[in-house]
Order: C-alpha cells, then sequence, then structure tokens
C-alpha cells in the first residue's frame, strides 16, 4: 500500500469516529490516490487536484465537489506532509442549478443577507452542503 493510500486511510478512519458516513468522499478520494499514483506523485499538488477535479464529465458543481472532496483530505494530509499543497478555497466555485431544472421550489431570500432557503434550509452562497449542527458546537467547530 502507498504512502498515499495509508494516509487516506489514516483520514477516513478518523473522520468515521467523528461519525461521518463519507461513502462518496471514500470513492472520490479513491480515484484521486490513483490519479497521483498514476502521475508518480508523492504528495498532493494544487496542480493535480485542480486537473483530475476538471477531468471531462460532469458540470462546473461535480468539479467543485470533486476538489472539495480533495480539499478536506489535502488539509489532513498538510498536518502530517508539510509538502502537501492544500487547494485555495474557491478555485472551482459551485454554481447551484437553476431550480426549474432541480424540481426544487423556487429560491426565497434568506434570513441572513447573502443566504438562500429552500424549505427549511439555509446555506451561505457557494456552500455545497450545510448540514445539522451538533447540539452545543459552535460556528468555529
Amino acid at each position: 500500500m502507498s504512502p498515499l493510500r495509508q494516509a487516506l486511510a489514516g483520514y477516513l478512519a478518523v473522520r468515521r469516529s467523528l461519525g461521518y458516513g463519507l461513502a462518496r468522499p471514500e470513492k472520490l478520494l479513491g480515484q484521486f490516490i490513483t490519479y497521483l499514483e498514476d502521475a508518480g506523485a508523492e504528495t498532493v499538488t494544487t496542480r493535480l487536484a485542480l486537473a483530475w477535479a476538471t477531468l471531462p464529465g460532469g458540470n462546473q458543481s461535480w468539479h467543485a465537489l470533486r476538489l472539495q472532496a480533495v480539499r478536506g483530505f489535502a488539509c489532513w494530509l498538510h498536518t502530517i506532509d508539510p509538502a502537501a499543497e492544500v487547494p485555495p478555497a474557491g478555485l472551482l466555485p459551485w454554481r447551484p442549478c437553476r431550480a426549474t431544472k432541480c424540481g426544487s421550489p423556487t429560491p426565497r431570500p434568506g434570513p441572513v443577507h447573502g443566504t438562500v432557503t429552500l424549505g427549511s434550509r439555509t446555506a451561505p452562497p457557494g456552500c455545497i452542503f450545510a448540514g445539522p449542527r451538533r447540539l452545543g458546537s459552535s460556528a468555529g467547530d
């Protein structure tokens, strides 16, 4: 098992111990590690992460989701491998699909400036996933 695969196994174990399911990120990151191994890379670089995230297929939102999975792993990897680069946030901005295409209700202005509310969920612009927070957690957790 390569050092990158070992690091991925460690990352997934830590995240799962915190209660995350990670089915899709595990699959995506496994594909990303294969891409890095095929490229002969020893660690994550922004250039390779961007190249992998934007491989043909999918749309801009899918590419942003792929890059977000890499960013989470790269942040964790950087703590044990300072050479690992963390792709900057916003490198591939997320674009929400149109309500008419998604079949979702029409977005309406949220209670906080710049947010959008769909049903009972409110998320800041560019947020790919806004999950429920644990009781007692603060915004910085």
